[in-house]
């Protein structure tokens, strides 16, 4: 295995990616069993889904080798302190190592422990989560030399006396940021204004009154902010602000008006809005910028009103809102939301009042898929995904459709499929599963409490026996029935077909990568 991943000299190999997201092992595999002194000409590394101890391994024994590397990139899905220690100790603090680019994702971080420390000289660009508002600041002080950031900020706590103790990071050109929380506009200027060099932004954030205000947040408010930076060339913002019943609240068109001043018309900044029933202004800049919208309002006004499909181009995810405003006369306009939205892979809503049956069918004979959510989500809530027909990953409910089709012409083109999700798994889609699926690399079943509890002891044999080009699956099993001894069948049949294999069961989730 080590030989596949390396089938030339370590000493030239230059970018190397390892992930235990549908491989669950490799990463520890490689790092327990690979010489890395003999990587001495590395310059880039991923690592997707780390674990705190494969992650603590790196840091300490392997990292101190990589003298070339510059890029750094990781993901993990346990955000705990450990992994937030380590990695504040080993990449944000100064040292040696020639690292600049650091892309982090999984972990929230406080920021406080650096405080006191001398600045990082090194990190030029930085993709990172951060707890509070406090912690922004913190890094801005931090990271003088600092020239491209993305960061998202989950809560907006604030000690009104760091305000004032922001450090302008003058080499600061490129700023993707996104406020989860409410925030005042006042603070979200004091936080953009002192980076005056900025070109490009792209900033996502909701906004909540001062106490007493009555005045809608417009295009005015927003050249001010935007003013300072001489040297913008690029500007995307969605912006939500949340009113009070007192707000003096006007027109779309006479909000809309305050966009037209020789600023944004000199940019060519075109803007949009929507009201909810629930007092919120949504404002967003055309062409759309980021890959998820929420839909709100109704769909009707909606359609009316954004007619382009080129300004959604960019909307992978849509979430439709439990506040849109939804009756019989609506369907129709929801069809036309598949058009605006012409690359949209999930449409999701906390409600399902707004799926009638035209619609479901629609879904049914158009590629697209509901997916099974977790149950500790709300009953009316859904998902769909859709199937992109070149795509290499499928998603079905079951397989019972392509039993009906013509199969000569799926079978020609699902070869290209290399990995595979099936929600409502049984026996009979096992059989399917190797029958148009014989080549797939990449399997997750979904089972429910009556199907997992009437499987024959040999269907997992008789499916991993006849497709030899799996290298990885995940079960999900229902947690709340009696657990068959599924690791002991695994261990068994794998045994049996001398295939090395890492495995892990628990939570209802089987995974297994050989």
């Amino acid at each position: 295995m080590l030989q596949s991943l390396l089938p030339y000299s370590p000493d030239k190999l230059r970018v190397l990616r390892l992930s235990n997201e549908a491989t669950f092992g490799q990463i520890s595999e490689i790092l327990s069993n690979f010489d890395w002194s003999q990587l001495n000409q590395l310059e880039a590394l991923t690592f997707d889904s780390i674990r705190s101890d494969e992650l603590s391994k790196y840091l300490s024994t392997i990292h101190p080798l990589l003298k070339h590397l510059w890029r750094l990139s990781l993901s993990t899905t346990e955000n705990n302190k450990l992994i937030e220690t380590l990695l504040l100790d080993h990449i944000f603090i100064p040292t040696d190592q020639s690292l600049t680019d650091c892309f982090i994702t999984g972990v929230n971080f406080d920021m406080t422990r650096l405080i006191g420390r001398l600045p990082n000289k090194n990190l030029r660009e930085l993709t990172i989560t951060l707890s509070t508002i406090n912690d922004l600041i913190i890094l801005f002080n931090y990271l003088p030399q600092l020239q491209i950031l993305k960061c998202t900020i989950e809560k907006t706590v604030l000690d009104t006396n760091n305000i004032s103790k922001i450090q302008a990071l003058n080499n600061l050109t490129m700023l993707t940021l996104t406020i989860k929380e409410a925030i005042t506009l006042d603070i979200f200027q004091q936080i953009l204004t002192p980076h005056i060099n900025l070109k490009k932004l792209s900033l996502q954030a909701r906004f909540v009154d001062k106490a007493q205000s009555k005045v809608e947040i417009g295009g005015l408010a927003l050249e001010k902010i935007f003013r300072n930076f001489y040297q913008l060339t690029e500007l995307h913002f969605y912006f939500v602000h949340k009113q009070t019943p007192n707000n003096n609240s006007i027109s779309n068109e006479l909000y809309l008006f305050s966009f037209t001043s020789h600023f944004w018309t000199n940019r060519s900044v075109k803007v949009s809005t929507d009201v909810t029933n629930a007092h919120e202004r949504h404002i967003y800049t055309l062409p759309f910028h980021f890959d998820t919208f929420e839909l709100t309002g109704s769909f009707s006004n909606f359609t009316l009103t954004k007619a382009s499909c080129h300004d959604f181009i960019n909307v992978h995810h849509l979430i439709i809102s439990s506040q849109m405003n939804i009756n019989r006369y609506e369907y129709p306009s929801v069809f036309l939301i598949f058009k605006i939205f012409s690359k949209l892979k999930t449409i999701s809503s906390m409600e399902n009042q707004w799926l009638s049956n035209e619609i479901k069918f629609y879904f049914e004979t158009n590629n697209w898929t509901q997916e099974k959510l977790p149950s500790s989500l709300k009953t009316s809530a859904c998902k769909y995904i859709r199937n992109n027909q070149k795509g290499t990953h499928q998603y079905y409910q079951t397989l019972d459709e392509i039993a009906n089709i013509d199969q000569t012409n799926f079978a020609d083109n699902s070869k290209r499929v290399r990995q595979l999700t099936i929600f409502n798994m049984t026996e009979q889609q096992s059989i399917l599963v190797i029958y148009f699926f014989p080549w797939i690399d990449t399997l997750t079943l979904h089972f429910d409490s009556k199907t997992w509890q009437t499987l024959p002891d040999e269907w997992l044999f008789n499916l991993l026996i006849k497709m030899d080009s799996l290298f990885s699956l995940t079960i999900y099993y229902p947690v709340d029935v009696k657990q068959k001894n599924i690791s002991d069948s695994l261990i068994n049949t794998l045994t049996s077909l001398k295939k090395h294999f890492f495995l892990r069961n628990n939570d209802g989730i089987v995974n297994l990568w050989f």
